[in-house]
């Protein structure tokens, strides 16, 4: 249940052994193309303008929703996604979310929400990656 504030940028140690680092960055042709055929699920681009700051990172609770990236603006429980994820159940409780207000951004391991992907018309992204 506890609960970080993401300063820009910065680089920060999360309970389990996690590091997070955070930066703006400014969104060319070139970084769209590695952003959208991401090869490394635990790195995102989240576009600055669909975010609501400051960002957050903390656990999941009950209830939670997301909205993964190609859903079409349809959401699921956090837990049936982290099930047929096949996150494996002691992983599930510690794992980092990252928050834009109260809605679930980015599923470190996995795809940002489909509500702050980044956009052909994005022109500022906040890149986050996670690493043990």
């Amino acid at each position: 249940g506890e609960q970080f504030q993401l300063d820009l940028p910065g680089e920060f140690a999360l309970p389990g052994g996690w590091r997070l680092r955070a930066q703006a960055v400014t969104v060319d042709a070139q970084l769209y193309q590695l952003a959208t055929a991401n090869p490394d699920p635990f790195q995102a681009w989240l576009d600055r303008e669909r975010l609501e700051f400051p960002l957050v990172v903390r656990s999941r609770l009950p209830g939670d929703r997301f909205q993964p990236l190609g859903m079409k603006g349809h959401s699921l429980k956090l837990s049936d996604f982290m099930i047929n994820r096949k996150l494996p159940r002691r992983a599930r409780q510690g794992w980092p979310l990252i928050l834009s207000g109260k809605q679930i951004a980015w599923v470190p391991g996995f795809h940002p929400s489909e509500q702050v992907a980044l956009q052909a018309s994005t022109v500022e992204a906040i890149h986050l990656q996670l690493s043990a």
